[in-house]
């Protein structure tokens, strides 16, 4: 195999829990990671003489997560891979959906089969947490409740039958400044209680599901409340913010009512339906 051709998807993050800062200075967390496989970014890997990687974005050209994931390979397998990767991105960066992370995931998985690694799962794993705590999640993406910094995974029974809006406005927000402004504390739910239900209007658990981040993300840009508040008026019958931002995202029940508020924010904002 000389030519790889592949995608990497992108993740919401259904509630998300800061519940204490460790002694490392990280926090632990509990959320649902979940899939979503109607937004992805375009990804190239084709063997060459020298390393090259071209994105079609220029801001992201430099030091991206891809090119950690190619080196943190290399140490692992104490040798170089000569290859030629190119990024077509399509996932808004800087958006709490997990697009840099899903790059460096897809990376490792693509390069083991383009140069017959034979590496298996778990060392792909083992890698990849080396690289970012939610990276791991996407080298096999299911629905999944992660603990820990974000790098303990629980597989669920979860699935959303609804069609989702996403939203992004124009900006993007530090994950960095996300958690130095956070307050942790006990979750409200265990979203694990989530598993087997169904998502829809009628759970009762839906108003106990929140994303800590939001207070913080709301009180500096009033505009992503703004949004998360139109979502709803639009007939979302669930609407939060992904990761620590700066995307919100609306589950509908009715796709007249998610084509109006898309028609609505189209103007002024990136819009998905997924």
């Amino acid at each position: 195999m000389e030519y790889l051709d592949t995608v990497s998807i992108c993740k919401i993050n259904i509630g998300l829990f800061v519940t204490e800062k460790r002694s490392d200075g990280y926090h632990n967390i509990e959320t649902i990671f979940y899939p979503i496989t109607k937004l992805y970014d375009h990804l190239i890997f084709k063997k060459s003489d020298n390393f090259e990687f071209e994105c079609n974005i220029p801001s992201l050209q430099d030091d991206n997560i891809i090119i950690k994931a190619l080196k943190k390979l290399e140490n692992y397998i104490d040798d170089k891979l000569p290859v030629k990767i190119v990024l077509h991105k399509n996932i808004p960066f800087g958006a709490g959906l997990g697009g840099g992370s899903s790059n460096a995931a897809e990376t490792l998985k693509a390069l083991n089969l383009l140069f017959d690694l034979n590496l298996s799962t778990y060392e792909l794993l083992q890698i990849a947490s080396q690289i970012g705590a939610d990276v791991p999640f996407f080298i096999n993406p299911a629905p999944t409740f992660a603990s820990g910094i974000g790098d303990y995974f629980t597989p669920i029974d979860f699935k959303i039958s609804y069609p989702i809006l996403l939203v992004k406005p124009d900006f993007g927000i530090s994950t960095k400044e996300a958690y130095a402004n956070i307050k942790p504390k006990k979750a409200s739910i265990d979203l694990k209680e989530l598993s087997g239900k169904k998502f829809s209007l009628d759970l009762k658990l839906l108003p106990q599901i929140k994303n800590d981040f939001e207070n913080f993300a709301f009180s500096k840009y009033s505009e992503l409340e703004n949004i998360k508040n139109e979502l709803l008026k639009f007939g979302a019958f669930f609407a939060m913010m992904s990761g620590s931002g700066s995307t919100i995202y609306g589950i509908f029940d009715n796709m007249d009512n998610l084509n109006l508020a898309k028609n609505f924010f189209n103007d002024k904002y990136q819009t998905f339906i997924v």
